[in-house]
């Protein structure tokens, strides 16, 4: 602020006095002209050629600054009241002395690099055909601004060291709120601050909220996978003690086996779940687009799901129209299985999941529906949490991870899409996966 200051005050000072200059220059000009005036009106430079009347009449003027030159049509000086007029080289070729002949009247300004100053000059074409020529030395505006440097340079210090102190008193009282708020977040918003701090204070309270949010989802994480875990291993821990203390004979060795390869698979599941939500949740995770047709993908996916579908006795069944996406294949083949899976999981007996892509208000859809058991709207929130199940004991029996439908989520954010469920316990639920 200090220096901003400083340089507004240069740059204000250097303007200033180029305007001070033009002006002092033209009053300079003014009354140099006026004298001109006066001494044209004098009758008795009019009707002579005297030299000596013409330095008496030099005398009379008020400014002594002025230097005086009379010069004759041929450009031969007559009278010069500062140089030896017999010195004084013919004047005809100078340019206020031929406007002065042609116009009546000429001016010029000329620099001396010698003296560094700058010399206006004003001629007047008189009755008789001479010419009385007026000029006065100028000091150039560097000149004047180095000669006031040293003000200036004063002026600039004092302004900087108010500046200073003043800057330090704000920026301290500034901080001062800044330290409370940053150690205080739980503070009301109705807490006072400058007004221009505002919208400062509220991003940092919006996104302190979302680090604590971000490392609450952490810690919930991390205990739910530290809970689903345990329950696999502490069964196939209990059934490798079982068969090394041989406390199991031979016909219920081969169910011991078959626990210990479910809970090994449900773990390997789980495992494997928790290593793709990991992919998913990283922001430089890959996914190159492509051009996908919606009705193929889900044929084809169906058609792999099929075997599951007639083991556990359902229908599964596709249609729809052929509709083009661009979209990551693998990861929408693995959205389309999560949920047909979690519809095959979740049905009634003899039950059936419909799988129908069409085309609702111009916007790509899949749509998912089942006959199954339904979930209730209270829930229907959160299914997309993370190890988040309605029915934790039938998701037990079946295997499931409590992942899958989060899973789903992230594949539609990646997407850009989003779902819509519309569920009824005892009838079933459609999910729709809209683009």
């Amino acid at each position: 602020m200090a220096i901003i200051s400083c340089l507004a005050l240069i740059l204000c000072t250097c303007a200033l006095t180029g305007v001070f200059y033009r002006i002092f220059f033209e009053q300079i000009k003014h009354d140099i002209r006026v004298n001109a005036e006066l001494i044209c009106t004098n009758d008795a430079l009019r009707q002579t050629q005297d030299a000596s009347s013409v330095q008496r009449l030099y005398g009379s003027l008020d400014n002594n600054n002025l230097r005086m030159t009379w010069i004759r049509a041929d450009g031969r000086v007559l009278f010069d009241n500062d140089v030896d007029e017999h010195s004084m080289a013919n004047h005809l070729d100078r340019p206020e002395i031929q406007d002065a002949l042609h116009k009546g009247q000429g001016e010029s300004t000329r620099h001396s690099a010698s003296s560094h100053f700058d010399t206006y000059y004003y001629a007047v074409l008189l009755d008789n055909g001479t010419i009385v020529r007026l000029s006065m030395h100028v000091q150039t505006i560097a000149d004047i601004f180095f000669a006031t440097l040293p003000i200036v340079g004063g002026i600039v210090l004092v302004v900087f060291l108010i500046c200073v102190l003043v800057g330090r008193h704000l920026t301290k009282d500034l901080l001062g709120h800044l330290d409370v708020l940053a150690k205080n977040y739980d503070l009301p918003p109705s807490t006072p601050v400058y007004k221009e701090l505002e919208p400062f204070i509220r991003t940092m309270r919006e996104q302190h909220e979302k680090i604590l949010l971000a490392a609450k989802s952490r810690q919930d994480f991390t205990a739910n996978v530290t809970h689903e875990l345990k329950t696999p291993i502490t069964a196939i821990s209990g059934y490798a003690e079982l068969i090394e203390n041989k406390m199991v004979d031979a016909e219920e060795a081969v169910h011991v086996a078959a626990q210990i390869r479910e809970n090994s698979h449900r773990l390997l599941s789980l495992v494997c779940d928790t290593i793709r939500l990991s992919e998913l949740d990283h922001p430089e995770f890959e996914h190159k687009f492509e051009d996908v047709d919606l009705l193929m993908l889900a044929r084809e996916t169906t058609q792999a799901l099929q075997p599951i579908a007639e083991q556990r006795g359902l229908t599964l069944t596709c249609s729809g129209t052929s509709v083009r996406v661009q979209g990551n294949y693998a990861l929408l083949r693995e959205m389309l299985e999560n949920l047909i899976q979690n519809a095959l999981t979740y049905n009634k007996t003899s039950g059936s999941v419909c799988v129908c892509v069409v085309i609702e208000h111009t916007r790509p859809t899949i749509v998912v529906k089942d006959t199954g058991i339904g979930i209730p709207e209270a829930e229907q929130a959160r299914i997309f949490e993370r190890f988040y199940r309605v029915d934790k004991s039938h998701a037990r029996q079946t295997g499931g991870t409590g992942l899958g439908l989060a899973i789903v989520k992230h594949i539609a954010d990646i997407h850009s899409a989003t779902i819509h469920i519309k569920s009824e316990l005892g009838v079933g639920t459609e999910m729709r996966f809209v683009f």
